[in-house]
């Protein structure tokens, strides 16, 4: 067979579709003589040696910037992540571009693949472990629905404040202008100025406005006791599932106990408990409840269990209404991302 001419393969390709012209070019990229770099488009992420990497970290803890480069790319590092980045390939010109990566882009740090790998365990039961790569990857999904969530939110949010902010910034700016303007007069004429406190006063509509948009309540920080994680909302659940029967038989034990024609196991009756269930160790204040005067349902019993296990810092224990409330916000958290999963035919996240 002939050896076509350029001419012919230029006319042969003017023919092909925009997706077989990709793949085409793809093809050429990856020759081994075609003298181009790489056959992706994509450029890999700033590779950082070790000696590097200690210097970002060092930086990072300064709170400090600090550039990184090498023959292919010059980065700008702040806080351990590159938020400017250039990179430039001589013999893959496609490669070269600017990227100025957004939060939703960002690597999840080792404290969240732990965590996400504990939550696996505990979903699994201890037979799944998701490797690094699966984590990146549905860190990233999770992470694109929170900014896609959050752009449409302020989206929605400016077409329904727009009223307001255009009162805050026009008529608001122009108070402030105007008042600036009043004491700087005064001051050149020998006037008295307008104190700061009248100043203020005269700005408080625009300050409750901003107040109303910022939706704060009064009184200082609010005292948070502990910050859930993932891992803690199915840590939560994946106890309460499994100590609910073991409370149900507890319970049963304890009636058993006091039914007895025996005084001496009528009396001792939370030590029997105590002792069927050593290997759980079943808190005295929670077997107490068992008694009939106070009747506590076991699988409220087997909640505030489950969250003593899971949060063995919290002192006091969070009350049974808190662990309700976290495991009604597990499940919604559930429902919304299986609707989710339904309606894009995605994958679920972590």
């Amino acid at each position: 067979m002939p050896k076509p001419t350029l001419e012919q393969v230029q006319e042969l390709a003017q023919q092909l579709s925009p997706e077989e012209r990709k793949a085409v070019i793809n093809l050429l990229f990856s020759l081994p003589d075609s003298g181009i770099a790489s056959a992706t488009i994509d450029p890999p992420a700033p590779l950082l040696s070790a000696e590097d990497k200690k210097t970002v970290e060092e930086f990072a803890a300064q709170n400090l910037p600090i550039v990184v480069y090498t023959e292919f790319y010059a980065s700008i590092f702040l806080k351990g992540r590159p938020i400017f980045t250039i990179y430039f390939y001589p013999e893959g010109f496609r490669q070269s571009r600017l990227e100025i990566p957004s939060w939703k882009d960002a690597a999840p740090t080792d404290k969240i693949k732990e965590e996400v790998r504990r939550a696996m365990s505990l979903v699994s039961k201890g037979k799944s472990t998701p490797t690094d790569e699966e984590i990146i990857a549905a860190c990233k999904r999770s992470a694109l629905e929170v900014f896609e969530a959050q752009t449409i939110g302020i989206s929605v949010g400016i077409s329904q404040l727009l009223p307001k902010m255009i009162s805050i910034l026009f008529e608001g700016g122009i108070k402030v202008i105007d008042l600036g303007h009043q004491n700087t007069f005064a001051d050149r004429t020998g006037q008295s100025k307008k104190t700061l406190e009248e100043m203020t006063k005269e700005l408080q509509p625009f300050w409750k406005a901003i107040k109303e948009i910022l939706n704060v309540t009064p009184g200082g920080r609010q005292n948070v006791r502990h910050k859930w994680g993932l891992t803690d909302f199915i840590c939560l659940d994946v106890q309460y599932q499994r100590l609910k029967p073991i409370w149900q038989e507890a319970k049963k034990a304890a009636r058993g106990a006091l039914k007895s024609k025996e005084a001496t196991r009528r009396k001792r009756w939370k030590e029997e408990v105590s002792a069927i269930y050593a290997e759980e160790a079943l808190p005295g204040d929670l077997i107490e409840r068992l008694a009939p005067s106070k009747d506590t349902a076991p699988g409220d019993l087997a909640l505030e269990h489950a969250g003593r296990l899971c949060l063995p810092n919290v002192d006091p224990p969070y009350s049974l209404k808190v662990l309700k409330q976290k495991l009604r916000e597990l499940k919604r958290r559930a429902r919304t991302s299986s609707d989710s999963t339904k309606t894009e035919g995605s994958s679920p996240t972590l």
